[in-house]
């Protein structure tokens, strides 16, 4: 948490916190080390963000709005599992869930709306020394929720998925992209994300579900593919949705996308390009769940279904305290 420091009583050594949550109460959150903000009668606005770790040190200038962070997809690696397992998204036996994602995977968060502000309370008309806290998704999510058909003869087992662009994709094109530093910047006042000069990047993960019996190495890692349930609108979601954050796409003017799918069923390769339509551009916060179904000629994309991610992760009640005499 950082208080702007666009006055003299929030500058170098007083304008940085690193808060931790306990328990299950959302009110759970205290200071993680020794360093606080001091409040003042003077009025602090107060910007978050979260991890914690994408705050190396504490800031040495005047924290704004358009103070930035660095943050970083995760690709994952393209050939193997990871040995530590952060590219292998697994899901439940029973799981119908819309996110699944790989423990490599970094949420990375901002306070959303307009930025509180806290005081001494000692002033006329100053705020106490509560603030409430939205946080809010800076990445955008891509699901796949994957079925086979009835006349697909195979086993159905799903090994892997990839995101990447097509060897079609040019400069006017809608694709996949990181920071050629490595890291883009993220500003802690909005969550408006930079990438810089992009390069292209490709998300891998191997997928699994766990299956009855199944002891804790877990044996071969796939997905056994369902066919869709039909009859009931509590048929309609039998499968699990795998997920890959990834940095959000703006809308534009490129009426072309050079994105494609992989999945990867039986040892085979099954490669979709992803059409680009007006509501399938990705904005930081959504999750955007397509479906897919494996049948005897291909495998094809069909829906996408674009739900709310930014209900989750929301603190409330964070106390700041009042600047003693003697710091």
């Amino acid at each position: 948490m950082g208080a702007d420091a666009s006055n003299t009583n929030y500058g170098k050594d007083n304008n940085y916190a690193v808060y931790k949550h306990s328990g299950t109460d959302a009110n759970g959150w205290t200071v993680d080390g020794s360093t606080h903000i001091y409040l003042t009668s003077e009025v602090a606005t107060i910007y978050a963000v979260s991890p914690s770790s994408v705050v190396t040190s504490a800031p040495t200038g005047a924290v704004t709005a358009t103070s930035t962070v660095n943050i970083e997809t995760f690709a994952g690696g393209e050939n193997n599992i990871d040995t530590d397992n952060k590219n292998l998204i697994t899901a439940a036996q029973s799981a119908t869930n819309d996110i699944n994602i790989a423990p490599g995977e970094t949420d990375y968060l901002y306070a959303g709306g307009t930025p509180p502000t806290a005081s001494n309370g000692k002033g006329v008309s100053a705020p106490g020394t509560s603030v409430d806290l939205t946080m809010e998704h800076a990445l955008a999510m891509v699901s796949l929720r994957v079925y086979k058909g009835a006349n697909y003869k195979g086993e159905g087992h799903l090994t892997k998925i990839q995101m990447k662009n097509s060897t079609s994709s040019s400069s006017s094109t809608w694709k996949l992209q990181k920071a050629s530093s490595g890291s883009a910047t993220m500003q802690i006042g909005d969550g408006t994300i930079a990438l810089g000069t992009g390069t292209d990047i490709t998300y891998t993960r191997f997928i699994h579900q766990t299956r009855a019996g199944e002891t804790s190495d877990g044996g071969a890692k796939y997905c056994e593919l369902k066919e869709k349930a039909t009859g009931g609108s509590g048929d309609t979601f039998s499968a699990p949705a795998f997920s890959i954050m990834l940095y959000p796409i703006a809308a534009s003017s490129e009426t072309t996308t050079g994105i494609e799918i992989i999945f990867s069923v039986d040892g085979t390769d099954y490669t979709v390009p992803l059409g680009k339509t007006e509501d399938q551009v990705w904005a930081k916060g959504n999750n955007y769940i397509y479906e897919a179904t494996l049948d005897g000629e291909g495998l094809s994309l069909g829906s996408v279904t674009i739900t709310d991610w930014k209900s989750t992760s929301i603190s409330n009640g964070l106390d700041l305290i009042q600047k003693p005499e003697n710091p």
